[in-house]
């Protein structure tokens, strides 16, 4: 009884489904031909060729969506097209990517080779003019190391647009997912909820080789690398042993983990392939060799810590280039900014719950960083610093009020000291004013760190294990290290680039065993639906959290990890 009572309702709540999304069609259906009575060719398309909305939706006259091998590639790439709202955008996307590769190579090859600097910085008698010496534009004139990374730079430029094209290319078949199959045109997918995208999915026959995917299914293959990633670093003890530093005579060694080793163990998962590896050989556990697993794992750790350690010098010189352009007018303008904190990528993993897309992920945390930052403001900075910084401000406001006034008051005044004009001591003056003020906390109305806790803990619901209980500095210390400054990340970032590959090509081989059989038994326990090793409490909450956002109605709790 009780099983045919559950179909009836299935029954039901598709019926109903299927009429909330007929509805807002129909008017479109009916009145098709007059709309569309400029363009006689896309109203027969409409109304002939458009399949039934009860066929849009799974009904039985649906045809088949082809069969898809690499599906787990083909639902991300759904979720992709859904984060940027439609193929246009993405064309437009990879459209200013190239345009700024371009202009930044043509802008530093001018700065570098086509200004005359020797007269850009030599000082001018009063009645000549302030022009801009700009020498000969002479492609020709150009160094021969000049000219070679020129044509390096443009060769890449060349790959790029092929790849950007490639790539656009490539997402016409999501382009037909959506319009055909899942009856979302571009403008629908500006507003519409990813949750309904997914349950549009779930009707979709023929995609899979078992039939209709559920939901769970859908959002496991989208996030299966991540998934690895979180069980990575979350792992007790693991990231420890994989990315500490090799300081002597330390006793606990820093992690580093940044943004750069996120994306190459990315990378590294997905070229290692541990769901195909283990998956198909999960009926014969006994016969694998895991030996020949951990060759390959080393393999493409080796392979890809050697790609970077070749790459550094032009990493440094992008990243430069990247941060002067990024950044430099928004620290001049708002200086302030350099003590604003963000989440660190090793917050962004060990905060993440299982199956849990970017999107989702971002709102949970920027949500969160307004009660982070309330919460480290309890906790003031030591008061011999706040008096000298206070000191210090107000020194340095003084100067610079000063030459303000009185360059308002004549606006030819310009003075030289030590070989500098007075402009760059004002700029510089201006961004130490902004540091030294933003390293002074703001006066708290209602001292409460509990309180705050409380709420950062129920904004994030799931939390590490030891920020429970009390506030303390301990805590605190915790928190600031997972919800960091700017100057921080901006430094973890430099030293990865020189440490990544001591980890990829040194590290990760050493405990090549331990990895793979962490994916292994991470494997086995997800196909067997079973809590992943050692995450029992991050599995059922993620699992709670998937159930509320997906439409399970469950009342999601905070969860101690």
């Amino acid at each position: 009884m009780q099983t045919g009572t559950r179909k009836q309702t299935d029954v039901g709540g598709m019926a109903e489904r299927e009429r909330q999304l007929r509805e807002p069609l129909l008017p479109l259906a009916v009145a098709g031909g007059e709309a569309c009575a400029p363009y006689p060719e896309f109203a027969s398309m409409l109304v002939v060729e458009a399949p039934p909305v009860a066929e849009a939706f799974g009904g039985a006259g649906q045809r088949r969506h082809p069969l898809i091998n690499d599906l787990d590639r083909y639902l991300k790439m759904a979720y992709v097209y859904f984060m940027y709202k439609g193929i246009a955008s993405i064309a437009m996307t990879e459209l200013c990517k190239l345009l700024s590769f371009a202009f930044v190579t043509l802008f530093c090859t001018f700065l570098l080779y086509f200004v005359d600097y020797g007269q850009l910085l030599r000082p001018k008698p009063e009645a000549s003019g302030h022009t801009f010496p700009v020498l000969e534009i002479d492609i020709h004139a150009l160094p021969r190391h000049a000219r070679i990374i020129m044509g390096l730079l443009t060769i890449v430029f060349i790959m790029q647009i092929v790849l950007s094209l490639r790539k656009v290319f490539s997402y016409l078949p999501i382009f037909a997912l959506y319009h055909d199959y899942l009856s979302i045109t571009e403008a629908e997918l500006q507003h519409i909820a990813w949750p309904e995208v997914v349950h549009r999915l779930e009707t979709v026959r023929g995609l899979a080789a078992s039939g209709q995917l559920t939901s769970d299914e859908i959002i496991k293959r989208i996030t299966r690398n991540e998934n690895y990633m979180i069980g990575l670093v979350c792992k007790k003890g693991l990231l420890r042993r994989l990315f500490s530093l090799p300081i002597p005579c330390v006793r606990k060694k820093p992690v580093v983990f940044s943004k750069s080793l996120e994306l190459w163990l990315l990378q590294l998962i997905y070229a290692f392939d541990p769901t195909t590896k283990f998956v198909q050989a999960r009926r014969e556990v006994s016969a694998v060799d895991v030996s020949v697993y951990r060759k390959s794992f080393r393999k493409w750790c080796i392979v890809i810590g050697v790609v970077w350690l070749l790459f550094i010098p032009a990493v440094l010189v992008g990243m430069a280039i990247y941060f002067f352009f990024r950044y430099g007018e928004e620290l001049h303008s708002n200086p302030r900014q350099l003590s604003m904190r963000r989440w660190t990528s090793l917050a962004r993993w060990r905060l993440r719950n299982y199956n849990e897309v970017d999107h989702h992920l971002e709102a949970r945390l920027n949500a969160a960083s307004e009660h982070a930052q309330e919460f480290l403001d309890q906790f003031p900075s030591p008061t011999m610093l706040v008096i000298a910084c206070r000191f210090f401000g107000f020194v340095i406001g003084s100067l610079v009020i000063v030459l303000v006034v009185l360059s308002l008051v004549n606006s030819d005044f310009v003075f030289e000291l030590w070989g500098f004009s007075s402009v760059l001591y004002l700029t510089a003056l201006t961004v130490l004013l902004g540091v030294f003020r933003s390293l002074v906390p703001p006066t708290s109305a209602c001292f409460d760190p509990d309180a705050k806790l409380r709420r950062l803990v129920r904004c994030l619901g799931v939390v590490p294990g030891p920020w429970h209980g009390r506030a303390s500095h301990e805590v605190r210390d915790k928190v600031a290290r997972l919800y960091a400054s700017r100057v921080y990340l901006w430094c973890v970032e430099l030293l990865a680039i020189f440490v990544t590959p001591y980890f990829l090509i040194v590290t990760l081989p050493r405990h090549s065993a331990e990895v793979v059989g962490f994916f292994r038994a991470f494997v086995e326990a997800d196909e067997a639906r079973e809590p992943f090793p050692g995450d029992a409490a991050r599995t059922q909450h993620s699992r709670d959290a998937f159930a509320r956002l997906y439409g399970r109605g469950v009342v999601v709790q905070a969860t101690t990890l």
